[in-house]
């Protein structure tokens, strides 16, 4: 035999009519009440006092019915069904699954006793019972109307052919009168009646109500998981986020991580950007019990087929020890969203630079570097102003008085103040720079990226603090200004390139510059520190 359900809970699924949603429906039997309230259909307000227990929201969560909805509220222990009949409500409500059901009544919606019927002739004491039939489809197992507990098949001894349906009814009335009886000796008036708030009263204390479990005070340790998925070119992005204390548990093939035991509580920022770092949209939340939150549904804007955006997540953690963990992670909109569109990007170099000016036995010009120390300086130093440069020497010439050949020892003597001659004036220790181009416009990306291009100088160590770069982060040319080559015998400049598609990396691409010789070549000075 099956366990019976009281016909008092089974009517509520009889009657299939309309709810009104964003109304307050309130019902109260001595000190005992409950109060709801649901708002667009979905979110669930509620206070309740039951057997002298107070019940506020932890994690509600609503399920429309045709006939009305069911409140399921696990965390609390608070469960109902609530029932849209004329005239009012038919609130059944039970706060835990070893718990009798309580059913309410608002307005005009309690039903008229009916008078007793005469009982029928039943069948002989010794007839043979027929045994209760499952309806169709219906497994062994029966569940309630809360969902909350599933009633097993068991045996059930046959009832005294004496006893009739309405002694079970009135042993379960003179049951449910004697429960009210007790939960009246000992009521906690923690709130004050249903009746005694006022509709802004109800909204600012479901305002400042916590409707999540808090993280724990201990936390060690902070794991932070995201899913983010690819979004049909023309839809909207919903991303999940976990947090684990990051101790023991099992892989999540979901989220590719092991967050251990989900942690609640946590406070989350997700920040939608594009490539170019604009915020495009940021959403806050909590962690739920197991540590999850899903965020609102987001429509990129300027969608195109596999454009990129990101996604930042700061999870903080207020706890003895505060924490904050973040991840960003990226999505692209595309017409399929199951394709693979992770190519790796390719950096490829190509460069050139100026030479050195030398003579035609491959020596270094010393005369062309003088000329051009004298060029520059001669206007700051009035020793400097009247030195030319004549028939393959250097002379001065004072105004028209004639000419004066300077010998190598006295030019390097006149010249001793511009950095370019040895501290003890008796060699040339010129300062040469060379300018190197170089261009990555041949790099590539399988997935049509936009790239950005991050240099970097490599050796000699010599030069780390002389070279002048300007390289360009967001274009394929960049430029530098190597000074002070004579400092090195191979002249020989190497750079580093990766290119990146804001989500991978290409390999290192090294780049060999060698600074070569030309007789037509212009000497480019420097200035030593």
């Amino acid at each position: 035999m099956r366990t019976l359900i009281p016909a008092l809970l089974l009517a509520p699924l009889l009657l299939a009519l309309p709810l009104a949603y964003g109304e307050i429906i309130t019902a109260q039997d001595g000190p005992s009440y409950v109060t709801i309230r649901v708002d667009d259909g979905s979110a669930v307000s509620y206070l309740a006092l039951i057997g002298g227990t107070a019940f506020e929201p932890a994690a509600p969560d609503i399920k429309q019915r045709s006939y009305g909805f069911i409140i399921s509220d696990r965390p609390a222990g608070f469960f109902a069904v609530v029932k849209n009949v004329d005239g009012g409500h038919v609130i059944t409500t039970r706060t835990g699954p070893d718990q009798t059901a309580v059913t309410w009544f608002t307005g005009d919606a309690r039903p008229a006793a009916k008078p007793a019927a005469e009982p029928e002739a039943g069948p002989p004491a010794d007839a043979a019972r027929e045994p209760d039939k499952e309806p169709a489809g219906q497994p062994a197992g029966q569940r309630d109307l809360l969902e909350a507990t599933v009633l097993e098949t068991k045996d059930e001894a046959p009832k005294p052919p004496d006893r009739t349906g309405r002694d079970d009814a009135t042993k379960i009335l003179e049951e449910d009168l004697r429960k009210l009886a007790e939960q009246n000796k000992n009521p906690i008036r923690k709130k004050a009646a249903p009746e005694e708030i006022t509709i802004e009263e109800y909204k600012r204390q479901a305002a400042n109500k916590t409707t999540g479990p808090a993280a724990p005070d201990d936390l060690a340790s902070l794991v932070l998981l995201a899913r983010v998925e690819h979004v049909q070119l023309g839809g909207s992005l919903t991303y999940e986020v976990l947090t684990g204390d990051g101790v023991g548990g099992q892989y999540s093939i979901k989220f590719d991580g092991t967050p251990g035991k989900g942690v609640p509580g946590i406070k989350l920022v997700g920040v939608v950007k594009d490539t170019s770092g604009k915020e495009l949209n940021k959403q806050e939340g909590t962690t739920g019990k197991d540590g999850l939150w899903e965020s609102e549904p987001f429509k990129p804007p300027g969608q195109k087929e596999k454009k990129k955006y990101s996604v930042e997540i700061t999870a903080t953690y207020d706890g003895d020890t505060p924490i904050t963990s973040e991840i960003k992670k990226f999505f692209r909109t595309v017409a399929d969203t199951d394709g693979v569109y992770e190519a790796r990007p390719t950096a490829s170099v190509t460069h050139s630079s100026t030479s050195l000016p030398v003579t035609g036995d491959g020596n270094l010009d010393t005369d062309e570097i003088v000329r051009a120390v004298i060029a520059k300086y001669k206007g700051s130093d009035g020793d400097l102003a009247n030195i030319v440069y004549e028939g393959g020497r250097f002379v001065d010439r004072p105004g028209s008085g004639a000419a004066v050949p300077l010998e190598e020892g006295e030019l390097r003597e006149r010249l001793k103040g511009t950095g370019h001659v040895s501290d003890d004036g008796r060699r040339w220790d010129f300062c040469l720079s060379a300018n190197v181009t170089l261009d990555a416009s041949a790099s590539t990306d399988a997935d049509d990226d936009t790239l950005v291009y991050k240099w970097q100088f490599e050796s000699p160590s010599s030069h780390l603090n002389l070279v002048d770069a300007a390289f360009d982060r967001d274009g394929p040319l960049s430029h530098a200004l190597v000074n002070d080559l004579l400092l090195t015998d191979t002249r020989l400049f190497v750079f580093n390139l990766v290119v990146s598609d804001f989500e991978r990396d290409s390999r290192e691409e090294l780049v060999h510059v060698r600074i070569g010789d030309d007789p037509n070549a212009a000497p480019i000075l420097c200035d030593r520190p």
